[in-house]
């Protein structure tokens, strides 16, 4: 249900002794063009996504999903986050 998704996030990154703090809010996007609403607080690779709902097959929706990021190279050259994710969720009728 989660593979291949896109997903953009707005946020702000605080740096204190040395050690990433991230918080922001999220967008994932599937190819059929629904989505899932959440925010996301990390430090440093390791994080989690709270899940507050969705549109289409993601309607109602909540959960959470904890992760880990590497950064690698896109195809283009820029720079891009990979996320492998473990989530726990359910869909409210």
């Amino acid at each position: 249900m989660f593979n291949d998704m896109g997903t953009r996030c707005l946020g702000m990154r605080e740096v204190v002794g040395g050690e990433a703090l991230n918080r922001g809010s999220c967008i994932d996007s599937d190819a059929d063009g629904d989505q899932i609403s959440s925010t996301d607080e990390a430090k440093g690779a390791k994080g989690t996504h709270v899940f507050l709902g969705g549109t289409g097959k993601y309607a109602g929706m909540s959960g959470t999903a904890d992760y880990t990021s590497q950064s690698v190279k896109s195809p283009d050259g820029r720079g891009m986050t990979l996320a492998i994710h473990q989530s726990n969720w359910t869909l409210s009728p």
